[in-house]
């Protein structure tokens, strides 16, 4: 049997990890890219957690941030 392993640094875009509702502190994307940056300069994947709302759907908000602070040189294979 083999097993890889993988540096991994998991975090998410706001303070809590399930859903909650008050919690609207999230990150900035300019935050999430600089943290990005940094973690694969160190070779560590970013696991970033993104809590969907009530009815299981990603906030317009939260995808705004997650847009915004994409890669500009990755290539979008979708």
């Amino acid at each position: 049997m083999s097993f890889i392993v993988t540096k991994c640094a998991p975090a998410t875009l706001n303070d809590s990890w399930g859903y909650k509702p008050a919690d609207q502190n999230r990150k900035s994307s300019d935050e999430v890219r600089r943290t990005r940056k940094h973690l694969r300069k160190l070779g560590v994947n970013y696991l970033l957690n993104v809590g969907p709302d009530g009815l299981g759907r990603i906030p317009a908000t939260t995808a705004g941030i997650l847009r915004e602070a994409r890669d500009p040189e990755a290539t979008d294979k979708a």
